[in-house]
């Protein structure tokens, strides 16, 4: 049945990516090429990444495949429903905890930007997906969202909840390439009231967000705190040793004329 999740995936995975509304016979042929076959792995895909390398046309295709109008898509940057954090690994990754020290890291990137704007989260999606250039790495790619009791900032409950919806896609044996989370369904502070069954966070996790973020800026590190389950030692992080120098960006960077 399509009323279920279970029924929904069966129906994606059984429907060929040509036939797809919108999606023509050429640009089947190129998302076959990149080992998306039928519409499950559609949806899996990244929707940012699909509309950089495609068009938006894409994207809203992807949103609409996991249920999310499509109406909303332009409006996600202008509205700011959706911030998301996502990165490819320096190596391939074969450990949950390797991918749960990086999921952490993504929501604490993203939560801390969420904070500075004044927004609250009321769901938070993961996705993982392997390689889709290497001929002998057999495509694997999932998402899942988790719905929160009430919009919040706090790092340490939209963690929590990335890592339950880690869990729930991670598959053994594959080589993932590439890992990101979306904090989504935005809304202003000033916009949200609280209930007695959904009264928000505490003043004590306002206070200690408003500490971790307050020490960042300080010492101009915004992970200078961070949550243990980020780790200590992340060798999966993209490798910088070949990266080009941001002359725009970091003063350090600037050439020096002596």
């Amino acid at each position: 049945a399509l009323d279920t999740a279970r029924g929904q995936i069966g129906a994606l995975a059984g429907l060929p990516v040509g036939e797809i509304w919108g999606v023509g016979r050429k640009l089947s042929a190129s998302l076959e090429k990149a080992g998306i076959v039928d519409a499950l792995a559609l949806r899996n895909a990244e929707p940012l990444e699909m509309r950089r390398r495609y068009n938006v046309m894409m994207e809203r295709i992807v949103w609409e495949l996991r249920g999310v109008s499509c109406m909303s898509v332009e409006e996600v940057a202008k509205d700011k429903q959706v911030i998301q954090a996502t990165r490819s690994f320096g190596r391939r990754v074969y450990k949950l905890e390797d991918l749960r020290q990086a999921v952490a890291m993504y929501v604490a990137r993203a939560s801390g930007q969420m904070r500075n704007e004044k927004l609250l989260a009321q769901a938070v999606l993961v996705y993982a997906r392997s390689g889709v250039h290497n001929p002998k790495e057999t495509y694997y790619g999932a998402s899942h969202t988790i719905g929160l009791p009430a919009p919040t900032s706090d790092v340490r409950v939209l963690t929590e909840a990335a890592h339950r919806a880690l869990e729930v896609i991670f598959k053994d044996k594959v080589a993932y390439a590439k890992a990101g989370i979306y904090l989504m369904e935005l809304v202003p502070e000033r916009e949200y009231q609280p209930t007695l069954f959904q009264p928000g966070d505490d003043a004590r996790s306002v206070k200690l967000m408003a500490a971790l973020d307050g020490l960042g800026r300080k010492f101009k590190d915004k992970y200078i705190v961070k949550l243990g389950s980020t780790g200590t030692v992340q060798d999966w992080q993209v490798k910088h040793e070949m990266r080009s120098p941001r002359y725009s960006t970091r003063w350090k960077e600037l050439v020096v004329v002596r």
